[in-house]
């Protein structure tokens, strides 16, 4: 039994059909947010955000929770048709916010908050890389990025923002985001990937044993 599901007050009717039949088709399948999260290439704690019902989660999501609980796709259609209606109607022609949330304080916080802003700036990974008119974004490599595959690069985050039409000021908060958070692990991952390269190189320094 995992731990409990903390869930925020919907905005409305609608979104709290949808949160509720999502959550109990997790709970009659024996389903964590661990195993979603696997189903859509992205992290536990971006998973459980968007299922809390502070916001609209995308479709892909709810899709991937009804076929993995087994549940009815037309129902979990119908649901989230109604539920994007009502936030469309609230948002009206509202754009999410393109800075960087306050509180990264981390580079998993970073990840977390980039999934986020795909999500709701491109709604998935396949419209953010035909958004990209460099060639340089793969679908391939956002996901590994999002699952801690490999580590963001400046110039794919570059990419990514502008892929979601962020504003140059927005673009450099999250910039200096990288700074803090990416730089140290890509100079870390770099520098591991350099002694590993000497040692191989330098077979002498690691004597191959005699075995008697």
């Amino acid at each position: 039994m995992g731990r409990p599901r903390v869930l925020a007050p919907c905005r409305d009717t609608a979104m709290g059909a949808l949160v509720r039949w999502v959550h109990a088709r997790l709970d009659e399948a024996g389903v964590t947010y661990g195993q979603v999260a696997a189903e859509v290439a992205y992290s536990r704690s971006w998973v459980s955000r968007s299922l809390s019902g502070r916001r609209l989660p995308p479709w892909y999501l709810v899709e991937a929770v009804a076929r993995r609980c087994g549940a009815p796709l037309a129902e979990a259609r119908r649901l989230w048709a109604a539920a994007d209606a009502a936030e469309r109607s609230r948002r009206s022609r509202m754009v999410a916010p393109g800075a960087p949330p306050d509180g990264i304080s981390s580079y998993d916080g970073l990840l977390d908050a980039l999934a986020d802003l795909i999500a709701s700036r491109a709604g998935s990974h396949r419209e953010l890389v035909r958004r990209d008119g460099s060639g340089q974004l793969t679908r391939q490599t956002v996901g590994a990025v999002l699952r801690r595959e490999r580590t963001l690069s400046r110039e794919v985050l570059a990419r990514i923002l502008i892929a979601c039409e962020v504003s140059d000021d927005d673009r450099a908060a999250w910039l200096h985001g990288w700074e803090r958070w990416g730089r140290p692990l890509r100079d870390a991952m770099e520098l591991r990937r350099r002694a590993i390269a000497r040692a191989r190189l330098q077979p002498w320094r690691y004597p191959t044993p005699r075995w008697s």
